[in-house]
C-alpha cells in the first residue's frame, strides 16, 4: 500500500462522495449524530414520565417528530 501511495500519489483522504451531500442532493432525509442526542433526551425525558429509564420512539415519523 505505502509503495502504491508512492508511486501513484494517492492521498490519504477519501474520495468517495460526501454522503451527507448525496442524501440531500436526493432529498433523502437522514439523522445526524446531534439529532441522535435530541431524541436520546425525549425518550429519556419521555420514560421519566413513567417511573422508566426511558421511552423508545419506534416509527422514523416519532423521529422526525422530535428532531
Amino acid at each position: 500500500l505505502c509503495s502504491d501511495l508512492q508511486k501513484y500519489g494517492l492521498t490519504s483522504e477519501s474520495t468517495a462522495p460526501d454522503p451527507e451531500k448525496r442524501l440531500r442532493s436526493r432529498k433523502i432525509r437522514y439523522l445526524t449524530w446531534d439529532d441522535w442526542k435530541r431524541i436520546d433526551e425525549e425518550e429519556q425525558r419521555l420514560g421519566a414520565m413513567h417511573g422508566k429509564k426511558r421511552e423508545k420512539l419506534l416509527s422514523f415519523e416519532n423521529f422526525l417528530h422530535n428532531v
